[in-house]
């Protein structure tokens, strides 16, 4: 927990990076950020904190199944990511005791 915190706190308080060559400065890329479940709470908020210093590819749950392997792949070989942040969740607590299946998919098989 505390290396993510360390990296959230270090995205949110560089700005681009600048390489030095004989030739002058340059602007260098941003990190490159997926996020997965965007539409949601922490998702959102991570789009919003992140997004004036990194290059944020943001997918909510209606366009991303974070349990259909395939689909996840295809993602991350379009957008390139450097850093994956999961923020998709099951959040309905008491559906969760009548939808176990679908709660255990995305809450421990979406997150590996």
């Amino acid at each position: 927990m505390a290396s993510s915190c360390r990296l959230h706190a270090s995205l949110v308080r560089q700005g681009p990076a600048v390489a030095h060559s004989g030739r002058g400065e340059r602007e260098m890329s941003a990190v490159k950020l997926l996020v997965v479940g965007a539409d949601g709470q922490l998702g959102s908020d991570v789009v919003r904190l992140l997004s004036p210093t990194v290059d944020v590819t943001a997918r909510v749950m209606d366009e991303l199944d974070v349990t259909d392997r395939a689909a996840l792949r295809e993602v991350i070989e379009a957008s390139h990511p450097e850093v994956v942040v999961n923020c998709a969740a099951y959040t309905a607590v008491d559906r969760a005791e009548t939808e176990q299946d679908a709660a255990y998919r995305v809450n421990v098989l979406g997150a590996r």
